[in-house]
């Protein structure tokens, strides 16, 4: 078998590492020699994470080059645009689309808008 490449996009939080390490345990129950690299950015503030897993008779490095990656999985839009050059002609790009709702923070949700001359009053800061 031809080594099989996978790309796993996404921001920090949303399970691209995990996503990778369980893709790379299929891998190698199915009796695949596999590697997988990763690729943590600013991650704990919602920055980029990345992860190759590459798997097959045979694989020698855990980073696909450019232009030959048969699978992308984005976890986000944005990230499908950022690793689009690495998938091959003739890949696959799976992308997460769903969009959530914005909505309004908890406190302002229990406070309501509470005017600054209520909280500080002009006396006070003198």
């Amino acid at each position: 078998m031809a080594v099989t490449n996978v790309l796993i996009a996404g921001v920090g939080g949303q399970g691209a590492v995990l996503a990778s390490e369980l893709l790379a345990l299929a891998a190698i129950a199915a009796g695949h020699d596999v590697k997988q690299g990763e690729f943590h950015g600013v991650a704990q503030r919602g920055g980029a994470v990345f992860s190759h897993v590459r798997f097959g008779d045979r694989v020698y490095s855990p980073m696909a080059p450019r232009g030959a990656v048969d699978y992308l999985l984005a976890l986000e839009k944005l990230e499908a645009l950022r690793y689009a050059h690495f998938v091959k002609p003739g890949g696959t790009i799976i992308v997460n689309d769903h969009t959530r709702s914005r909505r309004r923070s908890i406190s302002r949700r229990i406070l309501g808008r509470i005017p600054s001359r209520r909280v500080f009053p002009r006396s006070s800061c003198l």
